[in-house]
């Protein structure tokens, strides 16, 4: 599979900005209403992110370039890119700027119960299966609940994870509450899902760029800076 993103000068990216609008393919993956190739203005992070070019008169118009997760994962480790909105391995030189305040907080979802959906430690998910974005390697926040004996079923959309749990195939579904808002919005029937209290992950709103590219959007202001992910403890 071959993605490329427009190159702007053999003598580099910041050189040629300067003077030239750019046009970016940004790689993203279907999760709505974040980023989703069937609203107008391709999600709300896509949104988000014009508002800060055109805010810091940026010479940039991005476009939004959808694919499945591992593809997603392929191209930002092994094909020449620029900006994502996947995070890239460890492996892959790149710096994640932040794009706003908001942030996306992951937790799981499941059909209703009774009682509060909590957990004191990852054993509770043993012998269970979790539908979850299909990644390259797991990511790291979910290795204990996979040490624990949780089945992890690699889906290639969050609608596609829900409808798993909705349909038996899957016990619980890595989602956040905007996500699982949206899916709610285009069902009028059926069981009620309910997120958990603890959330898992917590990922700052922002956009990776590759080592090539990492000037592009200029320096940092002091609120940009930080970590592109966060693991949330699993206690309360």
């Amino acid at each position: 599979m071959r993605f490329t993103v427009l190159l702007f000068s053999l003598l580099g990216v910041q050189g040629a900005l300067a003077t030239t609008p750019a046009t970016l393919d940004v790689i993203a993956v279907e999760y709505p209403p974040y980023t989703s190739s069937e609203r107008a203005d391709d999600g709300l992070v896509f949104r988000e992110l014009r508002n800060y070019l055109i805010a810091r008169n940026l010479p940039i118009t991005i476009r939004a370039r959808f694919l499945p997760p591992a593809r997603a994962q392929n191209a930002v480790d092994t094909v020449d890119w620029c900006m994502a909105l996947y995070p890239p391995s460890e492996n892959t030189p790149h710096v994640f700027r932040r794009i706003g305040n908001s942030k996306v907080t992951l937790g799981l979802a499941r059909i209703r119960r009774t009682e509060a959906f909590s957990w004191e430690n990852a054993d509770y998910f043993k012998d269970k299966r979790i539908a979850l974005l299909r990644t390259v390697s797991m990511p790291q926040a979910w290795k204990p609940f996979e040490e624990a004996g949780a089945e992890f079923v690699f889906v290639e959309a969050m609608d596609q994870a829900l409808n798993m749990v909705l349909q038996g195939f899957a016990d619980y579904a890595v989602v956040d509450s905007g996500g699982l808002e949206a899916f709610d919005r285009t069902r009028s029937d059926g069981p009620e899902l309910e997120l958990s209290r603890q959330a898992v992950q917590e990922f700052p709103v922002g956009v990776y760029l590759s080592a090539r590219c990492s000037d592009i959007l200029g320096p940092p202001e002091r609120d940009e800076k930080g970590a592109a992910e966060k693991t949330a403890p699993l206690q309360n």
